[in-house]
């Protein structure tokens, strides 16, 4: 039996394609960033009411999707191009299990100061990090 060119050709392209993966974009590094695998150590063992500092320096560590203008400034996302690729069981592994879940996104307890309760939030699109963030709600008494 023969093939026609067509076929030959569209055979060779099925194998290189079929072989060497589809890609859907830019690769996005899986590396996480060592200094955040030892802040996580602490944060983990740290109390929830003294963990604000931890906080900060693991928010600027974790992956985000921003895009910025020529001048530097935040202007839009992109939340399927991570800076890095870092997924909710990572996240549990790194941070431990989150005080709160609201809508699938995790709430970390960092603590209070004289007027605010501190918490890192961290946001998902599909199952990976897309933003990270500081939040802060006045202190109600208990």
């Amino acid at each position: 039996m023969r093939l026609s060119k067509s076929t030959k050709l569209f055979t060779i392209l099925y194998l290189i394609i079929g072989l060497t993966g589809c890609s859907k974009g830019p690769s996005i590094p899986r590396t996480i960033p060592p200094e955040l695998e030892t802040l996580a150590q602490q944060f983990r063992s740290a109390p929830t009411n003294n963990r604000i500092e931890l906080g900060n320096r693991i928010r600027d560590l974790l992956p985000t999707c921003e895009v910025r203008d020529a001048s530097g400034n935040v202007s839009s996302y992109n939340y399927s191009t991570p800076t890095y690729w870092l997924t909710r069981e990572d996240v549990i592994r790194l941070l431990g299990q989150p005080n709160e879940v609201i809508e699938g996104d995790f709430i970390y307890y960092l603590g209070c100061d004289h007027k605010y309760a501190w918490s890192l939030s961290v946001e998902f699109f599909e199952d990976h990090v897309a933003v990270s963030r500081i939040d802060h709600g006045f202190k109600t008494a208990r």
